[in-house]
């Protein structure tokens, strides 16, 4: 166990990729996951419109043999060390969010996440990906830009059990 300030943290998965996760906020983390480890900033950070200069963050570290956690004191965050999974949870132990499947990345083929949801939970976001529906759970969506069928694809998408997740990835 150690106590650290924005202790980012890189994991080597069962299949070679790894896992970078850096807290941001005490209710914030950044997971990034690379097939090659190869982690370029994105455009929306290289071009100022992500902030970048947080404060630092009290964050408590416990690694097993089986997983990393990753405490704040308000969020837990646990990451499978096998497959990247994770699971977050509020300061009480509420899991907020957790993969339903790992999640998956390769530089020619983007990347893919599924969570779990509760039963009656809504989604919105994405931005102008389509016209044909306004709450997306159970929408699957490219993120995108295409002319005349995604004007304004936003990759951020929100919960109303209280998460969120932007996908600052091109």
């Amino acid at each position: 166990m150690s106590n650290r300030l924005n202790h980012q943290l890189d994991l080597s998965l069962n299949d070679g990729a790894i896992l970078r996760v850096t807290p941001i906020t005490p209710h914030v983390f950044r997971v990034r996951l690379r097939s090659d480890g190869k982690f370029r900033e994105p455009g929306l950070v290289r071009y100022g419109i992500v902030k970048t200069d947080w404060p630092e963050v009290a964050i408590e570290v416990t690694q097993s043999d089986s997983a990393v956690v990753f405490e704040t004191g308000s969020t837990r965050l646990n990451v499978n060390r096998a497959d990247g999974s994770i699971t977050f949870s509020d300061a009480s132990g509420k899991v907020l969010i957790e993969n339903a499947a790992p999640p998956h990345s390769a530089p020619e083929g983007g990347f893919d996440a599924a969570f779990f949801l509760k039963d009656g939970e809504r989604l919105y976001g994405l931005g102008d990906e389509t016209r044909d529906c306004l709450q997306k759970r159970g929408h699957e969506t490219p993120m995108v830009l295409r002319n005349v069928v995604s004007y304004v694809p936003i990759p951020f998408l929100m919960s109303t059990d209280g998460w969120a997740i932007f996908l600052n990835s091109t």
